[in-house]
Parts: C-alpha cells; structure tokens; sequence
C-alpha cells in the first residue's frame, strides 16, 4: 500500500545528489547496562579476525567457560557483512542460520538467572562448527532464547530487537535481508499473508501507548528506542487487512513524525538519541535507522532514504574514534562515555547493515542505483567495526573485552 508522508519543509529542500546538512538531530539509545553477556563471531583473516572455519563457511563457535560479568553477547553480525566481504556466498544460504539470536541470547540469559553452568552446557552442545549446508545447527539454544526473552524484555529496545528476532526467524521473506522479496512489500512478489506470530507480539506492546502521544512506546527518555519497533510495524502494515493496515499505519508515522520534528537535532542532520538533549549514542544505529530506511523504502521516498544513510554518516563522524576504527559509546549531552563499548559497537555495525541491506532491496531501480554509493559506504564503515573491534580479540579465548582498548581492567 502506497503511503507517503508529509515531511518537514526542511528535508524537502535538500537535494539527494548533496550531502545533508543543516537538519535533524541525533538520538542516544537508552540501552541495558553493558554486564549482558556477549557471544563473539569470528568474521574471517580478511576481516582481521581469528578463529575456527571450515572450507565453506563455518558458523562460529560457541566458546565454553564464559563468565557473564565478563563477557557480552553483541547484536547479531549480519548476514550482510558475510555477503559483503565474501560476495560468493548466496545470501539464501546464509539467511538460515545468521540470525540476531546472540544479542537476545545474551539479554535474556543475563538477567534471567541462570547459573552460568547452564548456559555452558547448551554453548557445549552447539559448539561444533556447521557450514552453510546446514538447515539451522542452534533450534536448541534459540528456544532458550524465546523462553527467557519472554519473560525479562520489558523495555522498548528489548522489544525492537525481540521483535525483528520473530521477523526474521518466523517469517524471514519479509525482512530486509530476504532475497525472495523487494521493498516496498508487494503481491508482485507473490501473496502477502499477515506475520501472526509477529503481530501477535506486538500488538500487546502497542496497545500500552499512553493515547495522544507520537512514539510507539515509552522510551524512558530515549528518542531513538522507540523507533526499534517500527519495521515490525510497518510490515504489519504492509500485510494486514485494510483496518488493521491503517492502524499500524497511523502509528509509524506518529513515529515518524516523533523523530522528524519534535526530537533534538545537530546541523548535520544526526537526530538525537535522547528526548530532551542532543547526545548521541552508538546504540541508536540499530534503533532508529533501521526505521527511517524501511520507511523510506516503503513509501519509494528517496529523502528519506538519504536521512537513513546520514544518520550513519553523521553518527560514524561524531562516534568513531580515529586510528582504531571503533565508535565511543556515548558523546555529548549531560553525561558521556567516551570508551569504546564492545556491545554498542555490534549495534552500531549491526544497525548500518540493516540499512545496507534495506537499500540493496529497493524494488525501484532508479531507488537502487540511486543508494549504490551509500551502500558502499555503509559496508565500509561496518567493516571498519569488525576489523577495529577484532584487533582486541584476546588469543585464548576469541572473546572481545567488554570495552575495547581500554586500560581499567574493572571495565572488563
């Protein structure tokens, strides 16, 4: 269904051709504390990684021993990033088996209570390396997973992220990295049939919106988190009956127009994390981002699409710190955190590749070659992440400290 929204006046003045500038603002994640455990991929030599692979593509393994006051499950790693650096692996090969378990994973085990020797004894089980061949090696694990992400997601970040987990498990031809599908959805690509599963998630969520209010959800002062819900959302658009479809509707644009113009915004067009400072945070990569592309993909609005690619270009400038490559976590605003935190740097590489392949999608083709460079771009910026954040791989463990470079070992 074709919707397309009524952008400020600002956005519509800006060339697509130019870079964005004297704009919007950016938002900071208000994200969980960073004792959430951490599972580490191995991405490759060619990445600057080290770790165990088979001759085709070996899923990483699941390292034993871990300490979850020590380590970090990050965001998922996508399955873009593999596609990027090894164009010769078929994304439908990959789209099985590299989901965003290991983020929830780590969110729930964390605080869920339980003993670090029951989540050894599941990563034992599932240790062994697979390869591309295989259907999905972790069922187990990912039913730990729902089990306990059920029970402790309570804030807007968990439930984006929970949510786009259904997505792409569930009903993975509707998400951005489906290869079967274009944006915006449409019957050319064959019936569209609502994600139950998904919007049965949802639609609990929802209905706790304070009535009048423009956000999805209460983002307890985050700008961006909120936003984190907003794919899922308009693929229920997409998908549902004509009433359903103009309630989901109504409510991403009031997301939209959340961020377009009552959230703080820098000259450059970096949208605020936080409601009520500019302040930006590596977390928001993965939150709003994500959003701002599928809407634009949706509605074929090639301003909007831009605004998605700045938010990475602005936030990369803003957050990313020099010769090593990777993004301080938090900079600016009341109070910062100028380390480099391990798990905002997977939301940050995991978000751009959300928007890449968002991108690579795009049904228009005028659209398509129009986000070549951008896409170009975006698979850089990830690749400088994974490279930057695996110099610090320690040798013995392959695990990454819970913050990079960094001197104060309380911090790891």
């Amino acid at each position: 269904m074709a919707h397309n929204p009524i952008l400020p006046s600002r956005f519509l003045t800006i060339s697509t051709h130019k870079p964005l500038s004297k704009r919007l603002g950016g938002c900071a994640l208000l994200r969980g504390g960073p004792e959430s455990l951490r599972l580490v991929r191995n991405i490759n030599d060619n990445c600057g990684c080290h770790g165990p692979w088979d001759t085709h593509f070996a899923l990483p393994r699941l390292w034993r021993n871990l300490d979850d006051r020590s380590v970090n499950f990050p965001s998922e790693w996508p399955t873009y990033i593999i596609g990027r650096i090894f164009p010769r692996l078929k994304i439908d090969m990959l789209k099985s088996t590299l989901v965003q378990l290991p983020l929830l994973l780590g969110s729930a085990l964390a605080y869920s209570g339980i003993h670090s020797r029951a989540v050894n004894s599941i990563l034992h089980e599932r240790s062994a390396e697979v390869t591309t061949h295989t259907s999905y090696a972790f069922e187990k694990t990912a039913e730990l997973v729902y089990e306990v992400l059920n029970r402790v997601a309570n804030h807007s970040w968990e439930w984006g992220a929970q949510a786009e987990v259904i997505l792409e498990r569930s009903r993975p031809e509707y998400s951005v990295y489906s290869n079967t599908r274009h944006l915006p959805l449409s019957e050319q690509d064959g019936p569209l049939e609502p994600p139950q599963q998904l919007i049965e998630f949802i639609e609990p969520i929802l209905a706790k919106r304070v009535p009048g209010t423009l956000p999805l959800v209460d983002g307890d002062g985050a700008s961006g988190d909120p936003a984190s819900l907003g794919v899922a959302v308009l693929v229920a658009a997409a998908t549902s009956n004509k009433e359903k479809a103009a309630y989901f509707q109504k409510l991403a644009d009031g997301q939209l127009d959340w961020l377009l113009n009552h959230v703080p915004a820098s000259e450059d067009g970096a949208i605020s994390q936080r409601d009520k400072e500019l302040q930006y945070w590596s977390d928001y990569m993965y939150m709003a981002p994500p959003f701002l592309a599928y809407y634009g993909a949706a509605t074929s609005n090639a301003t909007l699409l831009e605004i998605a690619y700045n938010q990475a270009k602005q936030y990369r400038t803003i957050l990313q710190g020099g010769k090593i490559k990777v993004w301080q976590h938090i900079v600016d605003g009341s109070f910062e955190d100028r380390s480099y935190w391990s798990t905002g740097n997977g939301w940050a590489a995991a978000g751009m590749m959300r928007i890449y392949a968002t991108f690579l999608n795009l049904r228009d083709p005028k659209l398509n070659k129009l986000t070549q460079p951008w896409r170009d771009d975006l698979a850089k910026w990830v690749i400088e992440i994974v490279k930057g954040a695996y110099a610090y791989q320690y040798k013995d463990s392959y695990l990454l400290p819970n913050y990079l470079a960094n001197t104060n070992a309380s911090h790891n």
